[in-house]
């Protein structure tokens, strides 16, 4: 296999891609590509283990490209009904905090999904959570760099996209620990909430269930 990267000009760059930040001298993940006004240039914020970093570009610039990131959005692009059209019994629609996506894979199954994402070895970006539900048959993946939960039962997908972190790190929560049922229970979330904000950290992940 040819481990050599690949070229993309800058305004193709797509978050979560693994691209060669000359600043850091090393390939980061990119997490925002945004053109700046009045110039033929656009700013790079890359993310790595030192935290953020922003770099120029111009329009036509190459930019060395180790992977594509996968992530919520291409599931979404590849697997899911357009916005409002109906699939079987799914469809696509926004709703109260988020946008909801509906779709159907076939012939992979539940673990073949999880490592077509990444979800094991990705760093981090998207993961699977812990299982709620019944793995390799029903479960979900977090996609904490597009606030996204991508939902997988027996070939059936649902990605979740969420307009805010807050309503994100809500839902996250909720997988992990089950419905507001009670007063306690919805002390206990609101806990969550606040400590995952102030932490960026996000609940189900290891760095927030360790501390």
């Amino acid at each position: 296999m040819d481990t050599k990267p690949n070229s993309v000009k800058a305004t193709e760059l797509r978050r979560t891609d693994i691209a060669f930040c000359s600043e850091r001298d090393r390939f980061a993940v990119v997490w925002r590509v945004v053109a700046i006004a009045g110039t033929n240039e656009v700013e790079v914020t890359f993310l790595d283990k030192e935290g953020e970093v922003h770099q120029r570009y111009g329009d036509d610039e190459d930019v060395a490209l180790r992977r594509r990131g996968i992530n919520a959005q291409l599931v979404i692009e590849c697997l899911c009904v357009p916005l409002g059209e109906r699939a079987c019994a799914w469809r696509s629609e926004r709703r109260s905090d988020h946008t909801f996506h509906a779709g159907f894979i076939r012939d992979v199954d539940g673990p073949g999904f999880v490592a077509a994402l990444g979800a094991w070895e990705n760093g981090g970006h998207i993961r699977l959570l812990p299982d709620g539900g019944e793995f390799p048959y029903s479960f979900s993946l977090a996609d904490d760099l597009g606030l996204a939960l991508v939902d997988y039962c027996e070939g059936d997908i649902a990605v979740r996209v969420f307009d805010e972190l807050e309503a994100y790190i809500r839902a996250l929560d909720l997988y992990a620990r089950g419905p507001l049922g009670s007063p306690e229970r919805r002390a206990e979330h609101e806990r969550n909430v606040a400590r995952a904000l102030r932490t960026g950290t996000f609940p189900g992940s290891a760095a927030f269930e360790s501390r």
